[in-house]
């Protein structure tokens, strides 16, 4: 059945939107969190007080007002893209804050950018919930962290308009005894008028995220869409949201006696950022389309960044997979950005003996143009080939060198002959002819088109 299927699974795929030496297993998930202990960050946290430092469980309930966030330079104490140096406070600090709800409100936010931290001392050790009082023009998520590491769930505001405040709240906030740091972190524009602390339970250790994520995991479909009821590491933190993917690169394989396809698929973020913020891959398998396995992540930005020493916050698109018969590796090739500052996109290399995992990451392939969607292409010979397209730039491809697969075998060329090209080039061979598939740029109705040649650099337009 698998095999009746594969060239539509194929077709289907390509209309979502190395050098250096060999590294230690990518198959990680701890780094979501920050990284860093909260003795650690603690120690290197800077802010002080704006006042009295609020004592947490003395009494049943500690409010803090959103415009008493500690005092600092911005970066450590505080982060505002569009702050506006206020009136109301001795420091000065640029944080909007203006009159709102009961008091003075903190607004004028931009997500992704902004948060706030606040000091404050727990006097009796235990399970805490936050209860946050805001306001927005729609459903906007945001989150807490303690001493660097987010706690709780993800909270979310009614959405009702900006004059219309609601409280949110989240439970399992677990908080040791002395002081900590807590900072709000805002996904969307919003208001944030202030937050409580209330001790509910007894103090115990909060598990890790490799803890809360134990692969591989089962779950049936019989229609789309696909792995919702899966649950995953949210954005660039330890909390836990929706699965949601994109870009599926499908494969047949032969595991085992048994033909099995697997998608390697991007990683929406949740809370969204938009599709420029997917920032990890995960890899499903099915022997008949309805029963599928989720095998977990192949590799994650934190992941990238940490074992190459390049690599920037999210911006992980397309990936694809392919086999290399002569040394029975697997070797997953994803684009991500070299750095935060530069528009520059390297495509990476990741190789395994099985097709699931765990990934050895290997670099970024020199000489590839900075270019989107990777394609790799074996033909018949064992010879592979790297395509590449997207971002306006068109279509690109190359060889690579067949007893290395993380270095090109000469210069990659342009292609042309395409029919509005836009991105995700995905080519195959059938009947002895090359097919290149890809996306165009029609973005209320996109339509899949495919041209077809005799060789793998000469194309003739064909259909959409």
């Amino acid at each position: 059945m698998i095999k009746n299927i594969f060239t539509i699974a194929v077709v289907m795929a390509s209309v979502s939107t190395a050098t250096g030496a060999d590294v230690a297993s990518a198959y990680v998930y701890d780094y979501y969190d920050s990284g860093v202990s909260p003795k650690e960050y603690l120690k290197n946290y800077k802010g002080k007080p704006y006042g009295r430092v609020p004592k947490v469980g003395k009494t049943s309930l500690t409010k803090i007002q959103a415009e008493d966030f500690d005092r600092g330079l911005p970066g450590n104490a505080y982060s505002f893209q569009n702050g506006m140096t206020g009136t109301y406070r001795k420091d000065s600090a640029p944080v909007s804050v203006s009159a709102g709800s009961d008091g003075l409100i903190v607004g004028n936010v931009t997500g992704g950018n902004d948060w706030l931290c606040y000091t404050i001392n727990v006097e009796k050790p235990g399970e805490y919930r936050i209860s946050a009082n805001t306001s927005s023009a729609s459903k906007v998520p945001y989150f807490f962290e303690v001493d660097g590491n987010a706690v709780g769930s993800m909270l979310k505001t009614r959405g009702n308009g900006w004059d219309v405040y609601s409280v949110n709240e989240t439970e399992g906030v677990y908080l040791t005894k002395g002081r900590h740091v807590i900072k709000w972190v805002p996904s969307e524009a919003m208001n944030f008028d202030w937050f409580t602390l209330e001790r509910i339970g007894e103090y115990r250790s909060p598990s890790k995220v490799s803890e809360r994520f134990t692969y591989p995991r089962q779950s049936s479909y019989t229609e789309n869409p696909l792995f919702l009821d899966f649950t995953s590491p949210m954005m660039e933190c330890s909390l836990t949201g929706p699965l949601y993917t994109a870009d599926p690169s499908a494969h047949v394989w032969n595991v085992d006696g048994k033909e099995v396809l697997y998608l390697y698929a991007s990683h929406d973020m949740e809370p969204p950022r938009g599709c420029d913020y997917m920032d990890r891959y995960h890899i499903f398998s099915t022997e008949d389309l309805v029963n599928w396995t989720d095998h977990g992540e192949v590799i994650n930005a934190a992941t990238s960044n940490k074992l190459t020493g390049i690599g920037s916050d999210g911006f992980m698109w397309a990936p694809d997979c392919g086999y290399n018969v002569a040394d029975g590796l697997y070797y997953f090739i994803y684009p991500h950005k070299l750095s935060n500052v530069e528009d520059v996109w390297g495509i990476f290399v990741a190789t395994s003996k099985n097709p699931a995992g765990p990934f050895d990451l290997k670099g970024y392939i020199k000489g590839v143009p900075s270019i989107i969607d990777p394609c790799l292409f074996v033909d018949d010979d064992g010879q592979p080939y790297l395509y590449v397209g997207g971002g306006g730039k068109g279509c690109w491809g190359g060889k690579l060198r067949k007893d290395d697969w993380t270095k090109l075998d000469g210069e990659m060329i342009k292609l042309d002959g395409f029919e509005d090209f836009h991105e995700a080039p995905w080519v195959y061979k059938y009947g002895g002819k090359y097919y290149l598939s890809h996306s165009d740029n029609n973005f209320e109705n996109n339509h899949l088109r495919y041209s077809v040649a005799a060789n793998l650099w000469g194309t003739k337009r064909s259909g959409c």
